[in-house]
């Protein structure tokens, strides 16, 4: 392994745990000034933004096939709507 691949790898392992660590206290802010599910639908679209910004200037962004929007859709739609909607136990009242 290079030693530029190791210092990368070096800050990563850093700043994973370091970003664990402040979500849940920036969490609880964010909460206190919106309920959970618009909070959740604007930190997921921060987390695209910057995620399609970093692929963009590294050079590491490749178009989705048209084919795969839909499975992408619908894991989407599972994964993030149907879950949240059985975290917040709001929603169990409803039903």
């Amino acid at each position: 392994m290079k030693k530029d691949s190791k210092n990368l790898v070096c800050v990563v392992m850093f700043f994973v745990p370091f970003i664990w660590g402040i979500n849940m206290p920036i969490m609880k802010i964010g909460v206190f000034y919106l309920s959970p599910m618009p909070y959740n639908a604007a930190r997921l679209l921060w987390a695209l933004a910057a995620r399609m910004m970093i692929s963009m200037f590294t050079g590491g962004y490749r178009p989705v096939a048209r084919q795969d929007i839909k499975p992408i859709l619908l894991v989407g739609v599972v994964g993030f709507f149907v879950s949240q909607m059985f975290f917040d136990h709001k929603t169990w009242m409803v039903f």
